[in-house]
């Protein structure tokens, strides 16, 4: 099934309502299209276009003519601080760490007595997968922002306890805020970090940003996988000092720039951005 919201970026609208049809029911359509709408109408809607024009955002001309969202669009205002959070939330993603517990657990656990290296995988991936499946259901609970927001903290607090472990050689102590470290990532940094860039960008430049968020992802990774042994072998027991400093700045990050986005719609996201361009706040409904 195509993306609705994709087809009516192309212009598509009778085959974005067959879509809708088979996804929520032929009497539905014109429910799922008003939600769709934004309450703004877009300032470039053309002649031609239908008698109710539904666009999901405005902007997307490019789009449907096939040019995509140029770089100038990216840093423009009116998408610059959800460009910004994006490429931070992808960076952030690995780079504050979590790839050298799940590459290099073996050599992090054996120092506390875990010398199978095998076993060590498995406590891994164990303790980052169950958090996973609750991420969710923590998500919807207490919002987006407020999950990440402790998905960061409670790794920060984490990082530490591996650096004061190590340094006082309490070995059960690296094992339990190892754990720790990867859970607090699981429930919310890993999953739904994409999520969250997809929620913040407008539907005609979502698949742009995704992408530069990809590669900033994966870039962030390399980073880390290649650097981290030779952060090891020259600060030792302090090599998690690094992923705290960085873990601080993340924190500061979320909590100055991204606002909440759970429960909302993709026009409401982009009307609170909108109103802190203006430096207003958006009055409780």
């Amino acid at each position: 099934v195509e993306s609705p919201v994709w087809l009516l970026l192309h212009g598509r609208r009778e085959e974005a309502e067959e879509v809708l049809a088979r996804l929520f029911g032929k009497e539905n359509v014109p429910a799922a299209i008003e939600w769709i709408k934004p309450k703004r109408k877009a300032a470039d809607l053309e002649a031609e276009a239908p008698a109710d024009p539904c666009w999901s955002e405005v902007g997307h001309d490019g789009v449907r003519d096939g040019k995509g969202v140029s770089f100038a669009d990216l840093i423009a205002p009116p998408l610059r601080r959800q460009f910004i959070i994006a490429l931070g939330l992808a960076c952030m993603q690995k780079i504050t760490g979590i790839n050298s517990i799940f590459y290099y657990s073996s050599n992090l656990l054996s120092g506390a007595g875990m010398k199978d290296a095998r076993i060590s995988a498995l406590v891994i991936d164990i303790v980052n997968m169950v958090p996973t499946l609750l991420s969710g259901f923590f998500s919807n609970r207490f919002g987006n922002r407020a999950m990440l927001l402790a998905s960061v903290f409670g790794m920060l607090v984490s990082a530490i306890g591996i650096t004061l472990s190590l340094t006082y050689d309490w070995s059960a102590l690296t094992v339990v805020f190892a754990a720790t470290y990867v859970a607090t990532f699981g429930v919310s940094l890993g999953p739904i970090m994409f999520v969250i860039i997809a929620d913040i960008v407008p539907d005609h430049a979502r698949a742009t940003v995704s992408s530069v968020g990809v590669f900033v992802a994966w870039a962030s990774n390399l980073v880390v996988g290649v650097g981290y042994p030779y952060v090891w072998t020259s600060l030792e027991n302090l090599a998690y000092i690094p992923f705290i400093v960085l873990l601080t700045i993340s924190f500061i990050f979320l909590l100055v720039l991204l606002p909440e986005t759970t429960g909302k719609t993709t026009d409401e996201i982009q009307e609170t951005f909108r109103l802190i361009r203006e430096g207003k706040k958006k009055e409780d409904k």
